[in-house]
């Protein structure tokens, strides 16, 4: 490999010359940055509330969203479907198997026992 050996002067003017590059390419970009989202006309306007909810009067009930009873719902139903399923799942754990064929091999043998 050949190496490329510049001498200190030139390896220093170098650099400054990137430094002044990037210093001047640096408003450039900046100006080019979006601060927007593609949200920000459709979005309110910061009022001070958590999650834009005025506080209510007492006695008085919070109105749901539309999707909320929809995701209540739909949360509620998967979790029952998953309990179900976990709780009615096959036992396919080894120790089962081999009590299983344990059981098994005792009756076979003692079936052979009884017959002869």
């Amino acid at each position: 490999m050949c190496a490329v050996h510049f001498p200190k002067s030139k390896m220093a003017n170098l650099l400054f010359r990137q430094f002044r590059l990037a210093r001047r390419l640096q408003p450039v970009f900046a100006r080019n940055k979006r601060c927007m989202s593609i949200f920000t006309n459709e979005r309110e306007p910061p009022n001070g509330f958590l999650f834009n909810e005025k506080p209510r009067l007492n006695g008085e009930k919070r109105q749901w969203e539309e999707w909320e009873a929809i995701w209540y719902r739909w949360w509620i139903v998967s979790i029952l479907i998953l309990g179900l399923g976990f709780y009615y799942r096959p036992d396919t754990s080894l120790g089962t198997w081999a009590r299983q064929e344990a059981l098994k091999q005792i009756e076979e043998k003692d079936a052979a026992e009884s017959s002869s």
